[in-house]
């Protein structure tokens, strides 16, 4: 259970430094200029983060990495929901191709035990799309504070889930 408490902390120590570092005086004013889109990103990659970390718990690395690999077509489907980005025909059958291949490689694997972990990194990768549109709607400003908040978020939500901090 530590390394669900250390993970987060890393990012956030780093990803911080890194602001303070870049902007100095005025890493407070970078911080609050990320608005909306950035409290969305915010809580979309801390979900993301915390869901990944808990599905590793229930299935198998091979299934969350397939499963995370159509968060692109899940974004695709999201921009064009949220932001009336154009999707073309072209990225459709691409995605329900990635589907179908992700279907047949988690398919064969899949039991009763795996459906937490399944649908925990579905969450994940539907999570990772919200951050990707969230940032493209916030494409003007920096993001990069959200990526920080993110971790900071995830650390207080891991302590409330941590039984010790003992790293495997």
């Amino acid at each position: 259970m530590g390394d669900d408490y250390c993970r987060p902390v890393g990012v956030s120590l780093g990803v911080s430094l890194t602001i303070l570092l870049r902007h100095r005086a005025g890493t407070w004013r970078v911080c609050r200029k990320v608005g909306r889109p950035g409290i969305a990103a915010t809580l979309c990659l801390c979900g993301a983060s915390l869901l990944f970390l808990h599905a590793m718990q229930f299935t198998t690395i091979a299934n969350i990495a397939f499963l995370i690999a159509v968060s692109p077509f899940i974004a695709a489907a999201l921009a064009w929901l949220l932001l009336r980005k154009t999707v073309t025909l072209r990225t459709w059958i691409a995605a329900a191709a990635a589907l179908c291949g992700v279907g047949v490689m988690v398919f064969d694997g899949l039991s009763l035990d795996d459906a937490t972990g399944i649908f925990l990194a579905l969450g994940t990768a539907t999570l990772m799309a919200g951050y990707a549109v969230s940032v493209r709607l916030g494409r003007n400003v920096d993001m990069t504070p959200a990526v920080a908040l993110s971790g900071i978020l995830a650390v207080f939500a891991s302590a409330l889930l941590v039984t010790d901090l003992a790293i495997s």
